[in-house]
């Protein structure tokens, strides 16, 4: 009878996995900051609105596939912002979006933006007020 309780104790042990998984690490965005590269110590805005975190999110999440070549023309002048998360877990992480180059990525470096994407971010991020 003994061996037979500690059977069914070690299959549900196996079945419900509360052996050896942990719970997942949740990392959550919960303020998004936009400098200006050219004077990157002071934010431009701050957001920490859930809506306006949906839409520079799916900026960042929608970018390009295609990896520009680091051999691309120079860039004309155009507005450079740096976007920086800031993650529930403590980690930030900074993009950066150039108009005429896409996004930069720390994971893939710069990622081509189709030209309707990056300018309608650009507008977004020049005219949504922030938090």
């Amino acid at each position: 009878m003994k061996k037979a309780w500690l059977l069914v104790f070690f299959c549900v042990f196996l079945l419900c996995g509360c052996h050896s998984r942990k719970p997942p690490t949740v990392r959550v965005v919960t303020r998004i900051t936009v400098a200006d590269a050219l004077h990157r110590e002071t934010p431009i805005r701050s957001y920490t609105d859930g809506s306006k975190l949906k839409k520079l999110m799916h900026y960042l999440r929608t970018a390009g596939d295609k990896a520009v070549s680091p051999n691309a023309a120079p860039l004309p002048d155009g507005k450079t912002y740096l976007i920086t998360l800031h993650r529930s877990d403590g980690t930030v992480v900074t993009y950066r979006h150039h108009a005429f180059r896409g996004l930069y990525t720390p994971r893939s470096g710069w990622r081509y933006m189709p030209p309707l994407q990056a300018r309608r971010l650009q507008l977004l991020l020049a005219a949504m007020p922030g938090d």
